[in-house]
């Protein structure tokens, strides 16, 4: 089975668990001899996690033991441990919204490798928490398999296809902000087993890799990372760490471009208005490029992208933190000096560039550029004008032109794979990019207790799903709710037909809902409460129509499945943190 199928968490948020263990009629019982705990234990665990407290050394030792547990646990061997226990992936898989679009999860790394022993142009996927996918050009039903099932993390932001050696493939774990990584792993047997590489400066620990590139061998390779710049010059057997400008500080790298006529080139966009960088020697030292930018506007993130036909031509998307429109620059003298590109239109990342932004330049035309985070934005005079162009999804991760094709541009987003054809401005996914086995990021998972093969699911930006058989035929998943499905379901205990659900459409637009089977359209039950984002909800399963919510500041209780909503007195008012608590358990 891949990796990946359901990522239940999107992000940690402490406390992360609130347990809720009272009866019913207590509801109004204030209690009083509950006393106060700190969890120093847990949070220390969480900082240690994003604050990448742990040495290399240390995060490296963990992960090998942690590979040992199954064979040493109680004495007994993995073989025999795990010999009743089979898992088979159920989905939920793509999701199909019209002819031409499905949605299926989202991927953040593309790669292309023209195989020399079969003559076809392979493509493989990186997906944020589902692992590696590769197709078989071959087929005439374009057909796509999983190369990460023995990945030891499936959250992918990176890859590298070896051109050399069509068995061997590099990936760098982790996803930008999102989900923390193992390291850097290789495969020289197209994923059949993966290898972890040792970097070993002291205080680097590489959670979230996001490129990976040759230089000018296949000796040298470069890696940018949450955790600063990297280098190798024994391909890939060791790795350094590189300063980054006259400062030293280490400064995490949001995406990497590389000059392919001068490979010794190399320009870093720094995340979090940490600004931009140019090395010329590959990567042995870097200079500050920040001249005519304004970094006090700069959001989280600012992608570079470089015209392969015209390098000296650079174009970075900066979102703004203000709140602003946003503005793209460009320079053309290699980074020297940037201005801003008239803005006839507001800009395309709309608050949303922390958690997807992309540029892309195409490999034929330096002033033909591609912007995407929420929205898809296309220039083809250098940045004087900008039109609005199909993406497919929001959410936009990565563009990548068709290696053969710069007609054919691929959107890489929450959704999925998109091709948008720069002709046309028209967008498709079926056939030929269409991943019909790759996961969608599922946050949730709920059942009906009188019927088990009625299965909820919420996913990430691809609404709420849900199977009346229990997973047998995957393709059978349909959508009953659109946006950020959550991970807030509840099943009546009684009646399987009907469901209470959460949909985040932004924020102007959290909503509770509820939908019964057989009927069209939701039904909105979130009327009298606030700051439902994520809210859970839970049924009281002992079949009496109790339904529970809680926001950040109170606990809530319906008789009536949502029509009405009464407030808990006597329980928590403050449960310490900027959002409701993600779990509860009644």
């Amino acid at each position: 089975m891949s990796e990946g199928y359901f990522a239940y968490i999107k992000r940690i948020v402490v406390p992360s668990l609130l347990v809720l263990a009272f009866a019913l009629p207590a509801l109004s019982q204030p209690r009083t001899d509950r006393k106060e705990r700190k969890h120093e234990g847990a949070e220390h665990v969480i900082d240690t996690y994003w604050n990448a407290l742990f040495t290399p050394e240390r995060y490296s030792r963990a992960l090998d033991e942690i590979a040992r547990m199954p064979d040493e646990m109680d004495g007994k061997k993995a073989s025999s441990l795990m010999a009743a226990t089979r898992w088979e992936g159920i989905g939920p898989l793509a999701v199909r919204m019209s002819p031409t679009i499905n949605f299926h999860g989202r991927i953040r790394a593309i790669r292309w490798y023209n195989n020399p022993l079969t003559g076809n142009l392979e493509t493989f996927l990186g997906a944020s928490s589902g692992g590696v996918w590769k197709d078989n050009f071959a087929l005439v039903a374009r057909v796509w398999s999983s190369l990460g099932d023995n990945l030891p993390n499936p959250s992918v932001g990176a890859l590298l296809v070896d051109p050399g050696e069509p068995n061997t493939m590099w990936v760098g774990t982790g996803d930008w902000r999102r989900y923390g990584g193992a390291g850097l792993f290789k495969t020289t047997n197209r994923g059949g087993t993966w290898t972890r590489a040792r970097i070993t400066t002291a205080d680097v620990l590489p959670f979230a890799i996001t490129g990976l590139e040759y230089g000018a061998t296949r000796s040298t390779m470069y890696m940018s990372s949450w955790n600063g710049f990297f280098r190798s010059t024994d391909g890939g057997e060791s790795w350094s760490q590189r300063i980054l400008g006259s400062s030293g500080a280490n400064v995490g790298i949001y995406n990497m471009v590389v000059d392919r006529q001068h490979p010794d080139t190399i320009y870093l966009s720094g995340g979090f208005a940490r600004g931009f960088f140019k090395s010329t020697n590959g990567g042995s030292s870097f200079t500050t490029i920040n001249n005519g930018i304004d970094l006090r506007r700069m959001g989280t993130t600012a992608p570079i992208a470089i015209s392969q036909s015209s390098p000296n031509i650079l174009y970075i998307a900066a979102d703004d933190s203000s709140g602003g429109t946003g503005r793209i620059y460009k320079s053309t003298d290699g980074g020297d000096n940037w201005n801003p590109t008239p803005a006839p239109l507001p800009y395309c990342a709309a608050g949303q560039s922390f958690h997807a932004h992309a540029i892309a330049v195409s490999p034929v035309d330096p002033n033909k550029v591609y912007v995407g985070s929420v929205g898809f934005i296309r220039s083809a005079d250098g940045g004087a004008t900008w039109t609005w162009r199909e993406s497919g999804h929001s959410d936009i991760t990565h563009i990548a032109f068709h290696p053969t094709d710069p007609n054919f541009v691929y959107v890489l987003s929450d959704g999925g794979i998109f091709v948008h054809t720069d002709a046309s401005n028209t967008v498709r996914n079926n056939g030929e990019v269409f991943v019909p086995s790759a996961p969608i990021q599922a946050y949730a998972l709920e059942s009906a207790w009188s019927n088990q093969k009625v299965l909820v699911s919420g996913t990430q930006d691809n609404g709420t799903l849900i199977t009346e058989r229990g997973g047998e035929q995957s393709e059978m998943w349909r959508s009953i709710g659109g946006c950020d499905g959550a991970n807030t379901i509840a099943v009546h205990p009684l009646n399987p037909d009907l469901i209470f659900f959460n949909s985040w459409c932004g924020p102007s637009n959290p909503r509770l809902r509820t939908r019964t089977m057989g009927r069209s359209g939701n039904e909105d039950i979130s009327r009298g409460l606030s700051e439902i984002y994520y809210t859970p909800i839970r049924m009281n399963k002992a079949g009496t129509n109790y339904l529970f919510t809680i926001t950040r500041t109170q606990l809530f209780l319906s008789k009536d499945e949502g029509e009405s909503w009464l407030g808990a007195t006597g329980a928590a008012t403050d449960f310490g943190a900027d959002e409701a608590p993600r779990s509860m358990i009644v």
